[in-house]
């Protein structure tokens, strides 16, 4: 299958999500989500996506690379942007815990 625009998939009357990369569709890197006109279903609407953007308060170019990587539609919608303050943090965090399961390995075999 030859990969078509999102605004030809549209046209064609294409089924959404199995255009964003469900069973036999085309990859989602394939996808051009630039249109202002681009229609996307959720939820009983069918809005483009600076309309999704206003409505969901999640930037469109964040929401654009979601769609873009394949993310199902429900998650690109309702899943919130993660700031990268709070990414360095849950990083740091995730150092901060592996270090204290080291430190505190050799007490849990010391146990047994």
């Amino acid at each position: 299958m030859t990969a078509v625009s999102f605004k030809e998939a549209l046209r064609l009357g294409l089924d959404l999500r199995s255009y964003l990369g469900f069973e036999g569709a085309p990859k989602a890197h394939s996808i051009i989500l630039y249109a202002s006109n681009t229609r996307i279903s959720f939820r009983g609407q069918q809005l483009n996506i600076s309309e999704w953007s206003k409505l969901t308060g999640i930037p469109i170019d964040p929401l654009k690379e979601r769609l873009r990587q394949g993310w199902p539609i429900e998650r690109a919608l309702t899943e919130p942007v993660v700031s990268n303050v709070e990414r360095a943090l849950r990083a740091r965090n995730r150092r901060v815990i592996r270090r204290i399961s080291i430190e505190f390995r050799p007490l849990r075999e010391a146990r047994r």
